[in-house]
């Protein structure tokens, strides 16, 4: 298996670039100009597009860190779990979980923001091997990529919805979805 040292040390200077800024633009309207950083926690729904047999009703969470160095970019960190699928190849009651770094392009508008996202990621696959009846771990790397969707509900908190998707690079099913809603706090 191939090391993912290389992989993790890029994530980690990627995470020191979110939580030293240089600057944060604070002359614009919408809340993530007004803010330095955005801290979210999300629910929802997600499964593999590859396998008919896991659906999309696998609950997942996600914690989410972000960055604005400037007005139209977001630096975000991503740890997550989509968990609870029945059955997922030759895995049964598999878990996927998820640390992410990815870049935003952001579409600002008064009370609301949209974005893009593009981003590398780390995962793990956990569960039990359906013919051997054994523990099962694998970790790859991927990328994911997806949308945004915030709505300011007061200075310090707003609802942000995403869909995002996620590319394993090795595995049975390497292409998973994601639906999730949840609540951002603002920190300046």
């Amino acid at each position: 298996m191939p090391s993912l040292r290389p992989l993790l040390g890029a994530l980690a200077a990627v995470v020191a670039l979110i939580l030293v800024p240089e600057h944060a633009d604070a002359q614009a309207s919408s809340t993530t100009e007004l803010n330095t950083f955005t801290v979210s926690l999300m629910g929802g729904l997600g499964g593999s597009i590859d396998s008919s047999e896991s659906g999309y009703d696998n609950s997942t969470i996600q914690l989410g860190l972000s960055s604005v160095p400037s007005q139209a970019v977001k630096l975000g960190l991503r740890i997550g779990r989509l968990g609870s699928m029945e059955r997922l190849g030759n895995v049964l009651d598999a878990d996927l979980t998820y640390l992410t770094v990815s870049g935003e392009y952001l579409f600002g508008e008064a009370g609301y923001q949209s974005g893009v996202f593009l981003g590398l990621g780390v995962y793990e696959l956990e569960g039990t091997r359906r013919l051997f009846d054994d523990a099962f771990s694998t970790t790859t790397a991927g990328l994911t990529g997806g949308v945004t969707g915030e709505f300011d509900i007061s200075r310090r908190f707003g609802i942000l919805a995403e869909l995002s998707f996620h590319g394993l690079v090795r595995g049975d099913d390497q292409f998973f979805a994601t639906g999730l809603v949840g609540l951002a706090y603002y920190i300046k």
